[in-house]
């Protein structure tokens, strides 16, 4: 089973690497009217003024848009499957085992994979912020019909206008300086303590990050709200400058009161001290 398993993943995500996107995504219908039981279809549109080309997956009575062709695969089985997904690759139920969460922060939502598991599955109350332009119109594409709360800013250590690396084909937009694909825009940028009364954080509060590098920023703006914070779930990987930020976001994370455990592939889950006593088996919940 796991052969086969490796082989249909080789065989849908490896041509991405050497096909053309248009190429790609032919291929990738293909596939999926081949072997997927749902009705799959994708096509590049233009959407709004936007310049940047935007793809539209259609799975049964779904519609995704992104901005990375490559990415397409990730939804031959719907938008809902990807975003368990993800839930599942941040070892989400690992770190909250049965503890109720009533709020999340979700810091680098891209399209809303993780809100959308989020709200479908834990609570209503969600907050997602996504910087770069053309991936927070997939983002409120995405969640339509939720009352997840959208942000289109980026949040840092310091509040004010600043360069942004955008690279909405990859989603490695960052902050942080990257290579020469990326295209520069200002953006606005915001300490999460100066916003972070204006949002409505009750009960046990989760907050998720993957700020593409710029994960240390963001949580040095973040000090006095990490008080009110109970579990966090960080994806430190090597997006600065091709080095993983986890040990940095271990530091301030622990000096802020948390106890912290690191992954081998940078995932950072800390919780506040007393709130890892509840049953140490994972529960999925209605995932």
């Amino acid at each position: 089973m796991k052969m086969l398993r490796n082989l249909r993943n080789y065989l849908v995500n490896k041509p991405a690497f050497f096909l053309s996107d248009n190429n790609y995504l032919r291929y990738l219908t293909f596939v999926g009217k081949a072997f997927n039981k749902f009705k799959f279809s994708i096509k590049q549109i233009k959407y709004d003024d936007f310049d940047f080309p935007f793809y539209l997956v259609r799975v049964s009575n779904q519609e995704i848009l992104t901005t990375a062709a490559y990415r397409c695969s990730r939804y031959l089985k719907g938008f809902n499957h990807a975003a368990h997904r993800i839930w599942l690759r941040y070892r989400t139920p690992e770190l909250l085992k049965q503890h109720k969460i009533n709020t999340v922060l979700d810091i680098g939502a891209n399209i809303g994979e993780y809100s959308k598991n989020v709200y479908d599955s834990i609570t209503d109350n969600v907050h997602a912020f996504e910087p770069e332009p053309n991936t927070f119109t997939c983002l409120k594409n995405n969640l339509k019909g939720s009352n997840i709360k959208l942000y289109n800013f980026a949040l840092s250590d310091k509040t004010g206008v600043f360069p942004f690396y955008s690279i909405p084909k990859s989603a490695d937009s960052s902050l942080i300086g990257t290579d020469d694909s990326s295209q520069i825009i200002q953006i606005s940028t915001f300490r999460l303590d100066d916003i972070s009364k204006d949002l409505d954080m009750k009960g046990e509060v989760l907050l998720k990050m993957d700020a593409e590098g710029a994960e240390p920023e963001v949580l040095l703006g973040g000090l006095e709200t990490l008080k009110k914070i109970h579990f966090v779930v960080i994806d430190a990987g090597a997006e600065r400058f091709n080095e993983k930020t986890d040990i940095q976001v271990k530091e301030i994370l622990v000096n802020s009161g948390f106890e912290v455990k690191i992954f081998p592939d940078g995932i950072v889950h800390a919780w506040k001290p007393g709130f890892e006593t509840i049953d140490e088996s994972p529960v999925l919940g209605n995932l």
